[in-house]
């Protein structure tokens, strides 16, 4: 088979989060993402192992719940990525939801979008090193049972 010619690019990917699972509010945070980390789920699995026999009988079971990490740039903005996520993250209460959508080729109509809601389980507050002039990252994890795949309509 021939070597592919379909890569997609890393740098180009779209990024959205919504409160309300993207119903009527929808923010664009490519442009404060560095990165989209962990996406990787596993299914549970089980074995026994019997007299008769010189290996296991293994079986599958459920798929695990998933946790994806979302680097973003701090920013002290209130519409932007860090201001909003910290709000909903600090916000008192159990369910603390929020949908993410990423599109790896960059969010055009017909491109992929994976999505995922679930709970924001984990917020990264800013950090600093006195000899470093990196912009400041912050970042956030959303524990979710699975991720969507479709494609971008509109």
């Amino acid at each position: 088979m021939a070597q592919t010619t379909n890569a997609v690019p890393q740098a180009c990917q779209k990024v959205e989060i919504s409160t309300d699972v993207f119903v009527a509010h929808t923010l664009d945070i490519s442009g404060e993402t560095m990165s989209v980390a962990g996406v990787e789920q596993s299914r549970a699995t089980g074995e026994v192992y019997t007299f008769d026999g010189d290996t296991a009988i293994v079986k599958g079971g459920k798929r695990q719940p998933m946790d994806v990490t979302f680097a973003i740039v701090y920013t002290e903005d209130a519409a932007e990525a860090y201001e909003v996520i910290r709000a909903v993250f600090e916000t008192a209460g159990c369910d603390c939801i929020l949908s993410v959508r990423w599109s790896p080729k960059g969010g055009n109509v017909g491109d992929k979008q994976l999505t995922m809601t679930g709970i924001l389980s984990n917020f990264i507050y800013p950090a600093g090193e006195a000899s470093a002039a990196d912009p400041i990252a912050a970042g956030f994890t959303i524990r979710g049972p699975s991720i969507s795949t479709a494609d971008v309509s509109s």
